[in-house]
């Protein structure tokens, strides 16, 4: 008997926006920094300069986590559900969608490119393993979701859609 569940987790790589995320946010410290040291020499209190790293730590604490971020899909009970977790600590729930409403599912990057919305879930815009899901939402608009398959979500997806899912032949997992 086969398992009906299946859970997949992959690191997006810093590149494109996540990259610049991260160079901007090492920009902010360094500015938040500046700042704190010029209100230090405009006032001469030794209380500012105590309170400025503690203060820059807490906005590191609150913020690098969102230059971490792993993008996650589950398959469950004819199911799947995308989410986003920022950095180790905060699981943000993207989207939830029937198999059986998928319009076509499969290898590649999606057909036509007149879609609605484009959600991306790939570990990097290289991937070798991308796949494409298109949905239609309740205003009848085509929505396509990419993320990086294996060959055991496909055969789950094939279970619950067979006439929308190609299986793909050359998937790493």
């Amino acid at each position: 008997m086969t398992e009906n569940r299946f859970t997949f987790a992959v690191d997006r790589k810093p590149e494109g926006r996540y990259a610049l995320s991260r160079v901007g946010l090492i920009g902010l410290y360094v500015l938040f920094l500046v700042v704190g040291f010029c209100v230090f020499y405009a006032v001469r209190m030794p209380q500012v300069f105590a309170v400025c790293p503690l203060l820059l730590l807490i906005l590191v604490f609150y913020t690098w986590r969102y230059t971490q971020v792993t993008n996650e899909y589950e398959i469950e009970i004819g199911q799947i559900s995308f989410a986003r977790i920022y950095g180790n600590r905060t699981r943000r729930n993207a989207m939830t969608l029937r198999i059986k409403d998928l319009v076509s599912a499969g290898p590649g990057k999606g057909g036509n490119g007149r879609y609605a919305h484009v959600y991306d879930f790939r570990g990097s815009v290289h991937s070798p393993d991308t796949c494409y899901l298109v949905y239609r939402n309740d205003k009848d608009e085509e929505i396509l979701v990419l993320f990086e398959g294996t060959q055991k979500a496909f055969r789950l997806l094939q279970l619950y859609n067979p006439g929308a899912v190609s299986m793909p032949k050359d998937l790493r997992y």
